[in-house]
């Protein structure tokens, strides 16, 4: 985990400690100080709570960006920040619920399966059965439209965007499935969100493409 999250065991049974050992490479090369820890659990279990909190704040860089910021800009949590638990797993699914401010969205991979409204907040529910390599998380203050053919399109881009620009990345997205899925096969993923980013970084990953 990221340093300075400070988690907590909340299953009984089960026990959480410290441990030593390196990061993977691209953790460190993204200058992420982490904390590594061991879990042990009793045999038959299969699944344990942990609860942490903590800051996540790493500046941008113009030329490699951020592993990781929460800001009044936005967020953007990359896998490198460290900001759910890394296990030693090759794939992972996840079913993540993201409360924001009621003008934000929040954005990941999979599926959003929820959106509810809690005073001023929103909470959105992503869920994502996997296969996955990593987990982001997106949000900010943006626009959204939904074209559902071919394949649920979905583009997030700034308040202050053009509305006719939107609907044009949107419509492109839609006829590139349907061509490419002519020649390739079904588009093998639940939605394609197209997310404006608040600043010059591009990043494509299944389910979503994040273009600064």
């Amino acid at each position: 985990l990221h340093e300075g999250m400070d988690p907590v065991m909340v299953t009984e049974g089960a026990h959480l400690a410290r441990a030593s050992g390196k990061p993977p490479k691209a953790i460190s090369d993204a200058g992420v100080a982490v904390t590594a820890y061991s879990v042990t659990v009793p045999a038959g279990m299969t699944r344990f709570t942990l609860r942490y909190q903590g800051k996540i704040d790493h500046p941008i860089d113009k030329q490699k960006g951020t592993p990781g910021i929460i800001a009044e800009d936005g967020l953007y949590l990359s896998p490198e920040s460290c900001w759910y638990p890394r296990f030693d797993v090759a794939l992972l699914s996840f079913r993540m619920d993201v409360k924001v401010p009621d003008s934000w969205q929040a954005i990941s991979q999979g599926d959003r399966t929820s959106f509810k409204r809690f005073g001023d907040s929103l909470v959105f529910r992503w869920d994502s059965p996997g296969p996955l390599e990593d987990i982001f998380l997106i949000g900010g203050p943006y626009v959204q439209m939904v074209l559902a053919a071919p394949v649920r399109s979905m583009i997030f881009l700034r308040k202050s965007a053009d509305v006719a620009l939107e609907a044009r990345y949107l419509l492109a997205a839609s006829a590139s499935i349907g061509t490419y899925g002519k020649w390739l096969g079904a588009y093998p993923y639940k939605k394609l969100a197209i997310i404006e980013n608040f600043w010059e970084h591009d990043v494509n990953r299944p389910g979503f493409i994040l273009l600064g």
